[in-house]
């Protein structure tokens, strides 16, 4: 069961300085946005809107701030498209998807192995890789070019292109 602030997990911890400061500025954004309605009778009739609003203003000026410490996590670990450094394996790299798009050639299949499993028993990054390389298929049985993301290379195949913790082959 995922806590109703379950969006503040992130991958990297934002100091609490950081987000008593966010707190901070969206308390008194609100206050400046939502002052004119306090007065009089529609201080009374509207308080819980008020609270509501003025909430949300303050929740959301917290999460600006954690999706900047979020982004520059991605940036420096050249994370660009996909997934989260929560999931058991590690995202896929930018470059992975680079060089399996540029030894692919019209009309040649692909097939993606992960120490999940082949294909798409690793379905999240099957399913963003598919759509990376579209228009190529994916053929698990028999690929013309086979990415292997966290996985040792087959014996017999020809390694196209390698990186950290990746490597294209041709079967």
């Amino acid at each position: 069961m995922s806590s109703p602030l379950a969006l503040l997990v992130a991958e990297v911890d934002v100091p609490v300085l950081s987000a008593v400061l966010a707190a901070l500025v969206g308390a008194g954004a609100a206050f400046a946005i939502l002052r004119p309605t306090r007065t009089g009778l529609a201080r009374m009739t509207l308080a819980p809107a008020l609270i509501a609003a003025g909430m949300s203003i303050v929740l959301a000026c917290v999460m600006v701030v954690s999706l900047g410490y979020q982004t520059r996590f991605f940036q420096q670990r050249d994370l660009h498209e996909a997934g989260t450094g929560q999931r058991r394996t590690a995202p896929m790299p930018e470059a992975t998807v680079a060089a399996a798009r540029a030894r692919l050639h019209p009309g040649e299949s692909w097939a993606l192995t992960t120490p999940d499993g082949r294909c798409a028993e690793d379905s999240y990054r099957y399913l963003w890789l598919a759509f990376r390389l579209f228009p190529n298929a994916p053929d698990c049985t028999a690929p013309q070019v086979e990415v292997l993301v966290g996985v040792t290379p087959p014996a017999g195949a020809t390694i196209v292109a390698a990186g950290a913790g990746w490597t294209v082959v041709r079967p």
